[in-house]
């Protein structure tokens, strides 16, 4: 009977609506092009120490060879530990061309050795200023990004790793600094393993990790460095809007989705980060029509998914979500037919999965469907889907929660409690699932 089942339409609206991670949310799309540079001709001085983050920098060729042996013999000061030396020559360097880029990088990372960052700070912003444009100047970026996080600047020193890797994707020292500097903020992440090296779109790969784990401010870093260096990229406004959006600061967002718009006015991605902003304002027939609008569009491909996947899954979510709110069947099935739709789009988007098996159990609790058997069956084939670059523990968890839903729905108590106990092994604190665990328990009791 319906009346022993714990599950209600308002917990199915929650998850819905907001209290899991895949509620309808704006995404972060990412370019299939990326910039490139050309190199000048180098000679190498010193060795990249693997300890060592700060590195000493290549040495441009130039007519002034006077100066290229006192920036040499600055280096090997600097390489041996003697800073106050090294200060000395690499200056002198600098009295002789005060345009020798390479010279104030090395000069900061003396200053560096003698715990002079102020100092440090501004002779590797002279150094990026001096870099000409056909440089690829991501030493002193990397080096001044891990000056400021040393200073406890670590917003602006991800915002120069990111510039780093934009300038060079093969740029090591960079991803090992970020990976450092996100560990220390709790986020263990190897950036080999997402395959983005070498790759001219790595920034916004790595802000839709960032993003994934909630980490906004970080990926609002990295997305700012993204604009800064594509300012005509509608891709890249548009996903400084989405992460801009997360963060509550809507009329940002509102301005970077317009430049996105001017840019490519049939860039669908834009649109589907529109209404979801639009749904934060609670204006709802602006953001079906918004969504709707970004499914005429030509599809674009994006992450976590393209822009069709994204904007059917959000709609579909959406539609459910009023429909539970306002007991209206036919928005119930119009958006569990878009949420089928999302899934077919794109069988490896994990959320759609999950928002299609939360719209099933609401329709089967406000309808008496027959849904319950489709939302196991999608709910299973969510939990044999493996090695999801961005499938989070989550999603997983949320499987076995809603299975454990949909058992109860069918009166089926042991694999019930099976379910909710896996969710709470993989979450423990995951507390609506030890509460539904603990009262089947309690009802178990009462029937014996």
């Amino acid at each position: 009977m319906k009346t022993t089942h714990i599950l209600t339409c308002c917990t199915i609206l929650g998850l819905l609506l907001g209290n899991s991670s895949t509620s309808a949310q704006s995404r972060i799309a990412v370019s299939n092009t990326g910039q490139e540079l050309s190199t000048t001709e180098v000679i190498n001085i010193g060795e990249d120490k693997s300890t060592q983050s700060i590195i000493p920098i290549k040495i441009a060729r130039t007519d002034t060879f006077s100066t290229d042996k006192l920036v040499a013999k600055g280096i090997m000061y600097g390489v041996k530990g003697n800073f106050e030396e090294a200060v000395k020559t690499l200056r002198l360097a600098i009295r002789l061309d005060p345009n020798r880029a390479d010279a104030y990088d090395n000069l900061g990372n003396a200053l560096v050795g003698l715990g002079n960052l102020d100092e440090a700070i501004e002779a590797y912003r002279r150094a990026i200023a001096l870099y000409p444009p056909e440089a690829i100047a991501a030493s002193p970026h990397n080096n001044l990004g891990k000056t400021l996080i040393e200073k406890g600047q670590w917003e602006e020193g991800i915002k120069f790793y990111c510039r780093a890797i934009k300038l060079d994707p093969s740029f090591s020292n960079s991803y090992r600094n970020l990976e450092d500097v996100l560990r220390q903020k709790g986020i263990n992440i190897n950036f080999q393993s997402l395959d983005i090296r070498k790759n001219p779109d790595a920034l916004g790969q790595i802000a839709i990790f960032l993003k994934s784990m909630n980490q906004l401010e970080a990926a609002l870093a990295c997305l700012r460095c993204d604009v800064e260096l594509n300012p005509t990229s509608a891709i890249s406004h548009s996903s400084l809007g989405a992460v801009l959006a997360d963060l509550g600061r809507l009329k940002e967002a509102e301005e970077n989705y317009q430049r996105a718009i001017k840019l490519d006015p049939s860039y669908a991605m834009v649109y589907n980060n529109i209404a979801t902003s639009l749904v934060r304002q609670g204006r709802i027939e602006e953001a079906i029509q918004t969504y709707r609008q970004a499914i005429k569009l030509p599809d674009t491909p994006g992450q976590p998914a393209s822009a069709h996947t994204l904007a059917y899954d959000n709609l579909g979510t959406l539609l459910i979500g009023q429909a539970i709110i306002n007991n209206n069947t036919e928005n119930l099935e119009k958006g569990i037919i878009y949420l089928r739709q999302a899934k077919k789009l794109d069988a490896n988007y994990t959320p759609a999965y999950i928002d299609l098996a939360s719209g099933l159990i609401a329709q089967y609790m406000l309808t008496d469907s027959d849904g319950v058997e489709e939302a196991i069956a999608v709910l299973q084939e969510e939990l044999q889907l493996r090695d999801m670059p961005y499938r989070s523990t989550r999603t997983h968890v949320m499987s076995h929660y809603l299975l454990g839903f949909a058992y109860m729905a069918k009166d089926q108590l042991q694999e019930a409690i099976k379910e909710y106990r896996l969710a709470t092994q993989l979450d423990p604190n995951f507390t609506d699932a030890q509460k539904q665990l603990e009262q089947i328990e309690q009802l178990l009791k009462e029937q014996n």
